[in-house]
């Protein structure tokens, strides 16, 4: 292999390249695997579709929640419907989103690689470390298991990995252009995902922190400081803004950080409760922190300090998001983000060593195995045939105001198909029975796949254990009414809370009772419910 980069003959052109290969490829990879299914994959697939036509036809959210991805869906979607029916303009923009932006990690990762050229002297080829990052990205099992189910996380992740590259050369080369992108994409960040804008938080006070620590530049470092609470307070008030419940969760986490780590995540691992892709998250998360930080000690005289700070700060985050030691229903996320800071230490260590070259390549091999079973084994939680009786069912609904009840992973195709108001809970129903002309309850006789009793997007514990992270003291679990300031007035779906008790095994209330059947086939069955007066 080349020593150097100057040994390499356009070395820049050649990278850019092989990104723009990269990025095709993968867009086309994940493109074929969301539109050979008729619907969108996934447990939550349909709750992207539900908040992009309320938008449209409401002007605001139906369910309260960071807003970005959704608007961005809802205004392709209103593009395409010019030429089509909204249901299929916003099926099809849906998982178009879903194909191109995860795709796009590749170029923080280009400009990371065109960054570390002038500082980094290697033993390996620039070119085969963009190949094979660039295709641990593509076949990453972390951005393959959110492909439907989890959009916003990957879509907040490239604005991350975008947002690291910034802040990263804001202390590198001190140009107001880039302390704007780093403000800008912190700023889409907290407009998309909590986990991520967490996480940014997190990132930004430590990689201060050790710049601080590290650099001579103390005056300009003290500015940093400064700024730091700023974000803080940006956050936090972006959060308030679209989502208030969770403010509550935030604070309450950061008053008792003790209680991330009840009930870890590894005990379910040994269990084989685990899903697909997390144990190669947790072994290349952990791998890539301990070499960044060994490496960071061995070539510490061949780093800069913002160099320096970068390698660090990554890897102590890649150990944290990697850690099993975690609360088993937010490790079961944070190992999925967890690939992103592990990036950087894993690129530098194929840049400063043959062995960790090919254990790059060892990585990429192993995404490449499981990939398929990721890209083409993960169907939407119904079959096309029970979505085409659900919407069939529309029409005989009562013209009224209609609640249907369902489990976790069916609710959110009702709210497409019918336009109910839908929860999930016999108990959240029992509150609100009376604000309604009918209650039903939905359920599907021919699950694609083992729904697990969750309570919603993002809460639901490891391999389905539907035991949610625990509220604060005193909040209703996990959220209060979906009326606190919801933004838009858009369509409301959930009556009471977006996340809430788990139906589980569709038992029913001393207090509520059946009524009949509504309307049943192989695949459905709806069922009129009657409340029991007292």
């Amino acid at each position: 292999m080349p020593s150097s980069i100057s040994h390499e003959p356009n070395s820049r052109d050649s990278l850019g390249r092989i990104v723009l290969i990269l990025l095709i490829a993968g867009i086309v990879l994940r493109a074929v695997s969301l539109f050979l299914h008729p619907l969108v994959p996934g447990i939550n697939g349909a709750y992207y579709l539900v908040q992009a036509r309320s938008i449209l036809r409401g002007g605001g959210l139906g369910i309260p929640d960071f807003p970005l991805l959704f608007y961005i869906q809802a205004g392709a979607g209103a593009l395409f419907s010019l030429f089509t029916s909204l249901e299929n303009a916003l099926l099809f923009t849906v998982k178009l989103s879903d194909s191109i932006f995860p795709a796009l990690i590749l170029i923080p990762v280009y400009l990371f690689l065109l960054t570390f050229q002038p500082r980094i002297q290697t033993s390996s080829s620039w070119r085969g470390v963009m190949l094979w990052a660039g295709l641990s990205v593509i076949a990453s099992t972390s951005l393959l298991r959110m492909m439907g189910d989890f959009q916003k996380n990957s879509f907040a992740l490239v604005l991350f990995f975008f947002y690291s590259f910034f802040l990263y050369r804001s202390v590198l080369i001190h140009q107001r252009k880039s302390y704007w992108l780093t403000l800008l994409f912190f700023t889409l960040i907290c407009l998309t995902h909590l986990g991520a804008t967490s996480m940014a938080l997190v990132y930004t006070a430590l990689f201060f922190l050790l710049y601080f620590y590290f650099s001579p530049r103390r005056k300009q470092v003290l500015i940093l400081l400064i700024a730091l609470p700023f974000l803080l307070i940006l956050a936090l008030a972006l959060v308030d803004r679209f989502d208030p419940v969770r403010i509550e969760k935030m604070l309450y986490t950061l008053k008792d950080p003790l209680r991330l780590f009840g009930r870890p995540a590894l005990f379910g691992v040994l269990a084989g409760m685990g899903r697909p892709g997390e144990a190669t998250g947790y072994v290349v998360g952990n791998i890539a922190g301990v070499a960044g930080l060994v490496i960071a000690r061995r070539e510490w005289d061949r780093f800069d300090p913002p160099t320096r700070v970068l390698l660090i700060t990554c890897s102590l985050c890649a150990l944290f998001l990697a850690s099993p030691l975690i609360h088993g229903d937010l490790s079961s996320r944070l190992v999925l983000m967890a690939f992103v800071p592990a990036s950087i230490p894993l690129i530098f260590w194929m840049l400063t060593s043959k062995r960790g070259y090919n254990l790059g390549r060892i990585v990429v091999l192993l995404a490449v195995i499981q990939a398929p079973f990721l890209l083409f084994f993960m169907p939407a939680s119904i079959s096309l045939a029970a979505y085409q009786e659900m919407k069939s069912c529309k029409p005989r609904l009562p013209e009224s105001d209609v609640l249907i009840v369902a489990s976790h992973g069916y609710e959110w195709w009702a709210a497409w198909t019918m336009e109910t108001k839908i929860a999930q809970s016999m108990v959240i129903a029992l509150k609100i029975w009376d604000q309604y002309d009918a209650v039903y309850q939905l359920e599907v006789k021919r699950p694609m796949f083992p729904v697990p009793p969750g309570p919603g997007p993002g809460m639901d514990g490891p391999g389905g254990s539907g035991r949610p992270f625990p509220p604060p003291p005193g909040m209703s679990h996990p959220g209060g009414p979906a009326d606190h300031g919801q933004p838009g007035g858009g369509e409301s779906y959930f009556p009471q809370s977006k996340r809430h008790e788990p139906l589980e095994n569709e038992a029913l209330p001393d207090s509520i009772e059946r009524d009949g059947v509504f309307y049943e086939s192989e695949d459905i069955r709806i069922t009129r419910l009657k409340r029991v007066r007292e």
